[in-house]
């Protein structure tokens, strides 16, 4: 359970294919969903984010950045719950950015005790077909030993738009307007 983790080491961020659970991504599936690591990639980097661990996932990819805990701040009741709060935004902001339709980046794998596909063994998702085969999931390239700090967080947590309840697209157009209204970008119509 979160209270029996001591320590978390590095923020999780997984991208996936949006399929039915149950069954391995196709080929395109996953094509897809490397694409927007490529993006989530190259924008950390141009944010001077320390670079990420990438694996793939089997049917996706994950991306881990290394996190340092921080000494309990004062004046902050519950600074673990401070910092998840603060990673969960992360999450939605990826989200928010980056995925489009077809592709995920999942903002619920936020808590300290999720479990993540061991690299080297296999996702076997449903039957191994040809277009859904069941594949090894590996690390692609290690990260930078660098944690990512938290004042980043911080920053990114100012952009992040916030989770709302709805379903994911009425969220995303919410938080859009949101973002534009925030920024005072003026809206446009239809194109």
């Amino acid at each position: 359970q979160d209270k029996d983790i001591v320590e978390r080491k590095f923020l999780f961020v997984d991208i996936d294919a949006d399929r039915p659970s149950g069954i391995s991504a196709t080929r395109e599936e996953k094509g897809s969903a490397a694409a927007v690591l490529k993006d989530v990639v190259l924008w950390a980097e141009e944010q001077g984010l320390p670079y990420p661990t990438v694996a793939d996932s089997g049917n996706g990819f994950h991306l881990l950045w290394r996190l340092k805990e921080e000494a309990e701040t004062e004046g902050h009741e519950n600074p673990k719950k401070d910092r998840q709060k603060l990673i969960q935004s992360f999450l939605h902001y990826l989200d928010f950015r980056f995925a489009q339709r077809g592709v995920l980046i999942d903002p619920s794998v936020v808590n300290p005790s999720r479990i993540i596909r061991l690299y080297g063994t296999h996702a076997r998702k449903g039957e191994d077909t040809e277009s859904r085969p069941h594949r090894r999931a590996h690390i692609l390239r290690a990260g930078d030993t660098r944690p990512i700090s938290w004042s980043n967080l911080h920053a990114l947590h100012k952009m992040s738009p916030r989770a709302s309840g709805l379903k994911r697209d009425e969220a995303k157009s919410t938080q859009l307007d949101m973002w534009l209204h925030r920024h005072q970008v003026p809206a446009h119509g239809p194109i």
